[in-house]
């Protein structure tokens, strides 16, 4: 008897941590923050590769309203993965990456890429997650380490 109910109190613990850690886990990745974080990222490896990006362009510029000239986004974008194949040829983009191209341009080639610039600096100072998120993953250990 003593042996069910043990393995009765592990089922229901087990199946609890797997509800809240989809629960919260859905919760953590279903922000705003990080769907914009996501966009501007995809933005700017589909734009090195020459895929289309005007799903996460919308996004971007819908998000961000008048921060950005959008033909001049679009334009920046374009000369983004020309500069992209010519400094980092076969390498698949990835943030640091695009630094990198982005670094190897004098100050003058930077103001061309303005739009660019802007973009990349709001990815790498926009937060993933917010901190209401990180605290109910702290509390759910909670939780589950007394069950």
């Amino acid at each position: 008897m003593e042996v069910l109910r043990l393995n009765i109190q592990y089922q229901l613990k087990v199946n609890i941590e797997e509800f809240f850690l989809r629960v919260w886990i859905q919760q953590r990745f279903d922000q705003k923050g990080f769907k914009i974080f996501s966009n501007i990222e995809q933005l700017l490896f589909k734009a090195c590769t020459g895929k289309s990006h005007s799903e996460e362009l919308d996004k971007v510029c819908e998000y961000f309203n008048d921060d950005f000239n959008i033909k001049n986004l679009i334009s920046k974008l374009t000369t983004l993965r020309e500069l992209f194949q010519s400094t980092s040829a076969g390498i698949t983009p990835s943030v640091n990456s695009i630094k990198s191209s982005l670094l190897s341009l004098t100050s003058a080639q930077r103001v061309l890429l303005s739009e660019v610039s802007k973009l990349f600096k709001l990815l790498l100072v926009l937060p993933a997650t917010n901190a209401t998120s990180e605290r109910s993953f702290s509390a759910v250990r909670i939780v589950l380490s007394h069950i």
